[in-house]
């Protein structure tokens, strides 16, 4: 639990609502646009935290491996950002601009970013942040 507690943690602090980069909206939308990204990330590293998660969510993981587990949480994230409303893009929410260094350079210095599996490179935020515009 703790990976997606520092994950959102590390995106509600990061995309707090900033003139000419982003809208103001719930922190939980915020942070599920980005979630699957930043779990399939954490899920190269070290898959095998994703067992657990799937166990503790209902998913059935005798017989699969760590990543299929991973897989199969990633997929459920999305499937319940869907369900309720979620939108997977900031764009669905008007967000046209967005200061991707700024973004990134923030998310970096982050005091939750440590506890994440990996330390992404500032390349590699701005490529996730690329991913819900």
């Amino acid at each position: 639990m703790s990976v997606f507690y520092r994950t959102r943690q590390v995106v509600k602090n990061n995309l707090n609502c900033r003139k000419g980069c982003c809208v103001c909206n719930s922190i939980g939308t915020r942070c599920n646009e980005l979630l699957p990204i930043v779990e399939r990330e954490n899920a190269k590293r070290d898959p095998r935290k994703f067992r657990a998660i799937a166990k503790a969510t209902g998913i059935k993981v005798d017989g699969k491996t760590d990543e299929q587990c991973a897989t199969e949480v990633i997929l459920a994230i999305q499937a319940l950002s869907k369900e309720v409303g979620i939108p997977s893009k900031l764009s669905e929410l008007g967000v046209d601009q967005v200061d991707l260094e700024k973004l990134a350079d923030n998310s970096l210095k982050d005091a939750c970013a440590p506890g994440n599996p990996f330390q992404p490179t500032k390349d590699e935020v701005i490529a996730m942040f690329k991913e819900i515009i």
